[in-house]
């Protein structure tokens, strides 16, 4: 008979999970500052993420502008520029 694999408590739904652990010791005023420092490094990448740069590119080396300027007249209905003779 196989043995189904149990998640994890947090997972499952009973206890708090890491996060709230986290954030439960970074708000206890009896512990060290320094255990709270840590517990609220840990948890601000949860609570606050950084935001990621985006890479802007263009379509089969066409300027950039003009890819767009082709997107929004498809958007409005009209032709595509490309494809004109």
């Amino acid at each position: 008979m196989a043995r189904k694999v149990r998640a994890a408590a947090p997972a499952a739904g009973e206890g708090p999970t890491p996060l709230d652990y986290m954030l439960q010791v970074m708000r206890d005023e009896g512990q060290e500052l320094a255990k709270r420092l840590d517990a609220a490094k840990a948890a601000a990448p949860y609570l606050h993420p950084r935001l990621a740069s985006v890479a802007l590119g263009n379509q089969d080396d066409k300027p950039f502008e003009q890819v767009i300027r082709w997107a929004l007249s498809e958007e409005e209905g009209a032709p595509d520029p490309s494809k004109r003779s």
